[in-house]
């Protein structure tokens, strides 16, 4: 399995299409910066991950939206 590349560039495109989603997007980016960092997953588990949600290893750019949306739903709830 080869690693993975995460297409940053592309999210954030994607972000940036959809305003609505701006708040929720700076606060995950603050919340992986700060204590306790989340662990970052090794390449090639998500390489794997991407296969079985997927059926290939790449990353979809156009998932984060709908991630931001769901964080953002899950935030409110709880």
């Amino acid at each position: 399995m080869s690693e993975a590349r995460i297409p940053f560039r592309r999210m954030a495109v994607e972000v940036l299409k959809v305003p609505a989603v701006w708040t929720e997007a700076l606060r995950t980016m603050a919340s992986v910066r700060r204590a306790p960092l989340s662990p970052v997953p090794d390449g090639e588990y998500l390489v794997w991950r991407m296969h079985t949600a997927y059926g290939d290893g790449e990353v979809r750019p156009e998932d984060v939206v709908p991630y931001l949306r769901w964080r953002r739903r899950m935030r409110r709830t709880s």
